[in-house]
């Protein structure tokens, strides 16, 4: 009987090629971008990363909340230095250059023979996991984001796959059909938070039982811990991979983690390759040394808040409770940042009366409601 290959599979978070990498990558020092990562993403059978902004010349950007990233198309030849095989598109920067933005990204991919998954310019495509074949086992790899701004929900026809329940267990319920492991790779979650929320445990258990192999997700901007569910890991962020922004003096942005996949047998083992990357020095740089125990010790503190979920429920609380002040002023009919101070300082009142809160809760948490209030807002 002929013995199974192991099949390696390497994925890594967000990879934004801006600022200093955009210059070393027009300027063809990708070693200097990837240094001793190279080794590890060139051995493996299938190289993923998640390409966090469109790679275009396009000057138009879309109207959104927050920035509005993108990096020359020459960046491409990084990805390809490196030996990525597979980009996922589902992410909330995919579209801030518009349909052009993202036809340049998945022109540019093509022409360099990677292959993209979680956008598309057509809506029958917008959902379709990418699938081969390796050491005679089926692969499947599913991306889907959170709907903000990017996502085929908010433009129609064209744009990145949904995180929506029923459409994802549909997708992954039917691609398990035919295929021997199927990887989600989900963009969402609260960003500089280093845990999920319950929602999100819940929800990626929910999608290990659907049909997932394993579930892996990034957009925090920092790592979080794991579980193995059903004997099926879950990766709750794996923090940046290559994302240089010299204003961030939060520490925590600095540090991610790749993970290795290792397949056989229809089991899933796996390997965690921890990382500093874009500080004062440019580029992704392996953990060593002190960097390396700290890195586990916390990784290993993280995981048992997860597992505990009264502990994961106690640290969200606190969580909110540093943010409640700012969503209370999202949602408040005024803009101006002198009256939010005072507000804050409770020198002036807030508009919604507890009867206005509870209507407003109700719109929200309604489903039906709720549809509403999105196309009324549309």
């Amino acid at each position: 009987m002929k013995e199974e290959k192991q099949i390696d599979v390497f994925v890594s978070g967000d990879f934004c090629p801006i600022n200093r990498i955009e210059k070393l990558s027009m300027q063809g020092e990708h070693d200097k971008i990837f240094n001793d990562i190279l080794k590890i993403v060139g051995k493996s059978d299938l190289s993923v990363t998640n390409l966090e902004c469109p790679l275009t010349l396009e000057t138009k950007a879309i109207s959104k909340t927050g920035p509005n990233l993108k990096a020359h198309p020459s960046t491409i030849n990084s990805l390809k230095y490196a030996g990525f095989d597979l980009l996922t598109l589902a992410n909330n920067h995919i579209l801030d250059y518009g349909y052009k933005g993202l036809k340049d990204t998945l022109e540019i991919c093509d022409i360099k023979g990677i292959n993209t998954v979680g956008a598309a310019l057509i809506l029958e495509d917008v959902d379709k996991p990418f699938q081969i074949t390796i050491h005679e086992k089926k692969i499947s790899i599913i991306s889907i984001a959170e709907n903000e701004w990017s996502t085929s929900k908010s433009n129609g026809n064209y744009g990145a796959s949904s995180l929506d329940p029923v459409t994802n267990f549909r997708v992954i319920n039917r691609t398990k059909s035919d295929s021997d492991y199927v990887i989600v790779v989900a963009h969402g979650g609260h960003e500089m938070y280093s845990l999920p929320s319950p929602r999100m445990k819940d929800l990626f258990r929910f999608y290990i039982e659907s049909g997932a192999d394993a579930v892996i997700c990034h957009h925090s901007h920092c790592f979080s811990g794991y579980e193995v569910f059903k004997g099926k890991p879950i990766f709750y962020s794996l923090g940046n991979f290559c994302f240089d922004n010299e204003k961030v003096t939060n520490p925590i942005w600095n540090f991610g983690y790749a993970v290795r996949l290792l397949l056989k047998e229809n089991n899933i083992d796996f390997e965690i390759i921890p990382f500093r990357q874009n500080d004062k020095d440019v580029g992704v740089n392996l953990l060593s040394g002190d960097d390396y125990i700290n890195f586990e010790k916390e990784l290993a503190n993280l995981n048992s808040i997860i597992e505990d979920d009264s502990k994961l429920q106690d640290s969200y609380d606190k969580f909110f409770k540093d943010y409640e002040e700012m969503y209370l002023n999202f949602i408040q009919p005024y803009s101006n940042k002198y009256i939010h101070f005072l507000r804050r300082k409770k020198l002036l009142p807030s508009i919604w009366k507890k009867k206005r809160k509870r209507l407003l809760y109700n719109i929200i948490m309604c489903e039906s409601h709720r549809d509403m209030l999105i196309k009324t807002l549309k």
